[in-house]
């Protein structure tokens, strides 16, 4: 599908769109209309824009008109650029994204999310709120729910847990949970249920869910031991696995189909950890990767929830802060910030996880603390400052 937009003598092409553009011959549209979705359509081997423009029957460089166009900031349609961040006072439409998704806290303590399609990485973007930028002392966590939303928590300069979803407008609403931590959450979609999982100021484990994926119900302490760590937690079809740091910062693990019936815990031999733990499910293994206290990172696996492989340390991979995994193309995802706050990503297609060499992500993306991925399935409209 192409789109052919006249504007005084210009004639402006729109091609490889997701669909036909709703717009019909002779319809007149202003500042920030969506003309169209960008695609995969036709002879095109990936997701984006094809634009041109031509005047007088000629081929133009489209970028020379681009400020021109900027000159009737009330007549023309928005110039959008695939796979750009253009800070134009407006949002600028992404639309088709899928891939993996992170989040992270700059230096200043904003929150900024990006995403990954097919090798390419966007530019950070930072998360605007009703009353401004986001701001929070401990990394952001971030999810698709049931209905493909991309949905944002985050702890605030208060400690109070905070929900954040993307409108269709390109707008995050935003509210307060009423529950507190000093330390970031972790949340799953389970057989339709939003589920999150934190610890209370008291070191307690919590857990609140949500069926609409958008009002949570009451906090439930889901398990008796206590934890001076974020939890971790996956799920595998029906089963959910949490781990948690114990006695002696060893590590235990909990398995239900609810998080209201977790049982064990199960003690992880020979493993333990003052920094991190993450979880993911890969292959149909559960995946654990930590941080040790010497800030080496371990990883190992298992069928059960129970019983663990012995851990194998990720070579050249050192961190203080937490890491983060997610499941992209068939990879496994392992994301964590170097000590130069860098954010750096490798990758691993195979369960007995051998990862490759640490990649850098965007130079500018710096953060004191660590970074959340998740992977969205499906097509999903983003808008960037």
């Amino acid at each position: 599908p192409n789109g052919v937009v006249l504007y005084f003598m210009i004639r402006v092409i729109y091609a490889h769109l997701a669909r036909k553009s709703p717009l019909e011959v002779g319809d007149r549209v202003s500042q920030g209309a969506i003309i169209g979705e960008i695609g995969n359509t036709g002879n095109s081997t990936s997701t984006h824009l094809h634009y041109e423009q031509h005047a007088s029957s000629n081929f133009n460089r489209a970028t020379a008109y681009i400020p021109t166009f900027k000159e009737y900031p009330n007549e023309i349609i928005r110039a959008e650029k695939a796979y750009t961040s253009q800070n134009t006072g407006k949002s600028s439409q992404l639309s088709n994204i899928t891939g993996l998704i992170s989040t992270h806290r700059g230096g200043n303590g904003e929150v900024y999310i990006n995403w990954e399609n097919g090798g390419w990485k966007s530019p950070a973007v930072k998360v605007i709120g009703p009353y401004g930028p986001i701001t929070t002392n401990y990394s952001p966590t971030v999810i698709r729910d049931k209905f493909g939303r991309i949905q944002l928590f985050h702890v605030g300069i208060s400690g109070e847990i905070y929900q954040m979803i993307l409108r269709d407008d390109g707008t995050w609403s935003t509210r307060g949970l009423g529950y507190f931590t000093d330390k970031p959450v972790s949340v799953v979609l389970h057989e339709n249920f939003l589920n999150i999982f934190f610890k209370d100021l008291d070191n307690n484990i919590f857990s609140m869910s949500s069926g609409d994926n958008e009002s949570f119900g009451q906090a439930r302490k889901v398990i008796d031991w206590q934890s001076e760590l974020q939890p971790a937690v996956t799920v595998r079809g029906n089963q959910i696995l949490l781990a948690i740091t114990g006695i002696n910062n060893h590590i235990y693990s909990y398995l239900g189909t609810k998080s209201s019936n977790l049982s064990g815990p199960y003690e992880i031999e020979g493993l333990r950890t003052s920094k991190s733990i993450a979880l993911s499910t890969y292959n149909n293994y559960f995946i654990m990767i930590h941080v040790g206290d010497n800030t080496n990172v371990y990883q190992n696996r298992s069928l059960n929830g129970r019983n663990w492989s012995n851990p194998k340390q990720v070579p050249g991979l050192s961190t203080y802060l937490p890491v983060s995994l997610g499941v992209q193309d068939n990879l496994l995802r392992l994301a964590h910030v170097g000590k130069a706050g860098h954010i750096y990503y490798q990758s691993s297609s195979s369960h007995s996880l051998g990862f490759s060499t640490p990649v850098k992500e965007h130079e500018n993306n710096l953060t004191p603390a660590a970074v959340g991925i998740t992977h969205v399935t499906q097509n999903t409209t983003f808008y960037a400052d």
